[in-house]
């Protein structure tokens, strides 16, 4: 109304994948695995999100539990697309464009840091690079702490990258 620029985002009611994981920690063993499985298809739904980011040649690069989020109707979101960048993926305008945004920040494909979150981030990421399989091998992590109730790796945040820069 007084000129001034705003940003609006989407307000999204539910549970983040994080938050279900957690509620299935306080049950035995067997029921807690029970539960994972039903978080499956919440998975399966963020695997088909992000198919659809990367046909279009978008990566999120900070997949994680706490990203993902069941809404109030069952529908499955990704959230925070933050570190998100655009791959030149052979649509040259759509690529133009978003590198022109992108031009100063870090959202490019090689940068001297790795950006996301650790414990769920591949050995690349690490390194700088950035590509579809990273998020592939982030939804992997979670797979993996769906099955098990675990994550992969233990340790604080630099344990965890020493341990995943030592396996290459």
């Amino acid at each position: 109304e007084d000129g001034r620029a705003y940003y609006v985002m989407r307000y999204v009611k539910g549970e983040t994948l994080e938050q279900q994981l957690q509620k299935c920690q306080h049950s035995s063993a067997e029921l807690s695995f029970s539960k994972r499985m039903k978080l499956l298809d919440t998975l399966i739904n963020a695997c088909d999100t992000l198919a659809y980011a990367h046909s279009k040649g978008v990566i999120h690069r900070d997949l994680k539990p706490s990203n993902i989020i069941s809404g109030k109707f069952g529908e499955t979101i990704i959230l925070d697309w933050g570190l998100a960048q655009a791959l030149d993926d052979g649509d040259d305008d759509f690529f133009r464009t978003v590198q022109l945004h992108q031009a100063h920040t870090y959202s490019d494909n090689e940068n001297i840091q790795g950006l996301g979150t650790p414990r769920y981030m591949a050995p690349e990421q690490l390194r700088g690079i950035a590509s579809k399989a990273i998020d592939v091998y982030s939804l992997g992590v979670i797979l993996f702490k769906l099955i098990t109730g675990e994550l992969p790796y233990k340790g604080d945040a630099q344990e965890i990258q020493n341990s995943l820069l030592d396996d290459q």
